[in-house]
């Protein structure tokens, strides 16, 4: 599931706009707010799930891209949390913020659907 901050105003993204957050191409939401992106550990089930299934691309691609953009100077990789329960904490405190967990629980206010 991905969850987002309680800002962000978008309540569906496709497949592809998914990917260009994930790969740190798409910078702001439609209203202009920065995007900050926060993952799982390559190495994590969930992140493995997340990657394939839901942007229909693998852990080790998405490393290329972020280790692309840190090493050309042209843009940051995500920030990386060490656990499901940290991902919501920051999402939840990080205006802006896209993440993903497992299973939806109440405080994640903030679900997008996935075109």
């Amino acid at each position: 599931m991905i969850i987002t901050h309680a800002t962000v105003k978008e309540t569906s993204l496709s497949r592809q706009s998914l990917l260009a957050v994930f790969g740190m191409h798409t910078q702001r939401w439609r209203d202009g707010q920065r995007i900050k992106v926060f993952v799982l550990a390559s190495d994590q089930p969930l992140h493995r799930k997340f990657a394939t299934e839901v942007l229909g691309t693998y852990p080790y691609q998405l490393d290329r891209i972020w280790q692309r953009l840190v090493y050309s100077g042209t843009g940051r990789a995500p920030h990386i949390c060490t656990s499901e329960d940290d991902m919501r904490m920051k999402v939840r405190n990080t205006p802006g913020a896209i993440g993903y967990v497992g299973s939806v629980m109440e405080e994640d206010t903030h679900v997008i659907t996935v075109e």
